[in-house]
């Protein structure tokens, strides 16, 4: 045991938004199973899908309703949250039309669209990247009532799950339609840390624009 009181091995986050909770609320059940379940890193990345979802009672009805009513385990439901967490990543955009590419370069004037450097500063050949891969939905996990797309509903909301459809469908389907709108110019370096979950995209409660969300060290 730490000098704290908790093993060396566990994360204090999870304990510390608990702080925060209603103790009648779901969130705070939820967070105490994980917390009492699992050790670190596992049980941060569990507890994100409470933490950081769009509605965090509905997240964690959610959650507490997969574990209580089904068989699913707390280690199946984090594998699923793995398993999701890495289909809605974004994907570099290998094979694309030479008129599109130079588009899409012309539009964020070459440079990358989170970093925003200056033209002495930026990579040198940016990445053009899809938001969300094309087949994000294709599969029979990911179609309504998937379940990973029951997960990916109760963590953004069902609203927001079929919009997404809707854009990616569209784009799928109609070879016509300008797919400019899902692609940006990404560095290198930015890419790497959108993939690897260290930079977001939350939505601006000022504005319909979206924000830039960069973890701190």
């Amino acid at each position: 045991m730490s000098g704290s009181g908790f093993p060396k091995r566990y994360s204090l986050c999870p304990y510390i938004w608990m702080f925060t909770c209603d103790e009648s609320s779901y969130e705070f059940q939820a967070l105490s199973l994980i917390a009492d379940s699992l050790l670190h890193p596992q049980r941060s990345i569990l507890s994100d899908f409470i933490r950081n979802s769009a509605d965090r009672e509905v997240a964690a009805y959610f959650f507490l309703s997969e574990i209580g009513q089904n068989s699913t385990t707390i280690e199946d439901f984090l594998s699923e949250w793995i398993t999701l967490l890495r289909k809605v990543q974004p994907v570099e955009c290998k094979d694309m039309d030479p008129s599109l590419r130079q588009n899409i370069w012309l539009r964020d004037g070459g440079k990358c669209c989170i970093s925003f450097t200056e033209n002495d500063e930026r990579d040198k050949d940016p990445l053009v990247v899809h938001i969300l891969s094309p087949t994000t939905f294709q599969d029979e996990d990911m179609i309504r009532n998937g379940r990973l797309d029951n997960l990916f509903a109760a963590f953004i909301g069902r609203s927001q799950v079929e919009y997404l459809k809707s854009l990616l469908n569209q784009d799928f389907k109609t070879l016509a339609h300008d797919t400019s709108e899902q692609l940006m110019l990404l560095s290198t370096k930015m890419f790497e840390h959108w993939a690897n979950g260290r930079v977001s995209l939350k939505p601006s409660k000022r504005s319909a624009s979206n924000t830039v969300s960069l973890p701190s060290d």
